[in-house]
């Protein structure tokens, strides 16, 4: 890209990342943003072909160019270049990675509407500022009731706090498919240095 485009970088990113399976694609991918606009060689090579994708393999082999002319964006280039940078790397095809990614996100939004509902529920319980329920301040910071709850509410309290236990185990083993979701389909690979790595062995190569 070329930050002196102004405005019409940001839309296009905009655009492009608003396109969900676009997004979840990326998250199998190390992505790098490269800004030829102070970089004399650069420009030469790609001024005008900015915006383009460069898609790598696994092996760090160049798969494909994309150039997207004038920033329009155009997500089903840009998912056939995704397509054939993921072939033959991880153990799902990029179609199924997003389709499992998507039950994913149906799940944990599920999960968050259910863990509203209690918070909720415990905050007209035991009077619970709206605002220290929404933090998920826990009941000892809750503004205590106007008087002892009953052997019923006290009952009620506790199954409330069970139901939240269960929602917290469930979040947790939902984290955990989620991490083995991305591990199976990652395109990337983890032994390669990443940018950041590059950056701190340059620099104690140098002393600096």
């Amino acid at each position: 890209m070329n930050s002196a485009d102004g405005k019409k970088v940001t839309t296009f990113e905009s655009a492009v990342l608003k396109k969900e399976e676009v997004a979840i694609a990326l998250k199998i991918f190390r992505c790098l943003k490269f800004d030829i606009a102070r970089d004399k060689v650069a420009k030469e090579v790609y001024g005008d072909k900015v915006p383009l994708f460069l898609a790598y393999d696994a092996s760090g082999k160049l798969v494909e160019e994309l150039h997207v002319p004038d920033y329009k964006c155009n997500s089903t280039a840009l998912m056939g270049l995704l397509v054939k940078a993921t072939r033959g790397h991880g153990k799902l095809p990029l179609k199924t990675f997003i389709k499992k990614y998507r039950d994913f996100l149906g799940d944990l939004d599920k999960l968050e509407g259910k863990k509203d509902v209690l918070t909720k529920k415990k905050q007209r319980l035991l009077g619970t500022p709206p605002a220290a329920a929404a933090a998920g301040k826990p009941a000892a910071t809750a503004k205590p009731p106007a008087k002892p709850l009953s052997g019923r509410d006290q009952a009620r309290l506790k199954g409330i706090e069970k139901e939240e236990a269960d929602l917290a185990e469930q979040e947790k083993k939902l984290m955990a498919e989620e991490q083995q979701i991305l591990a199976d389909a990652k395109v990337y690979d983890p032994a390669r240095p990443s940018e950041e790595d590059a950056k701190k062995a340059a620099a104690a190569a140098g002393g600096g």
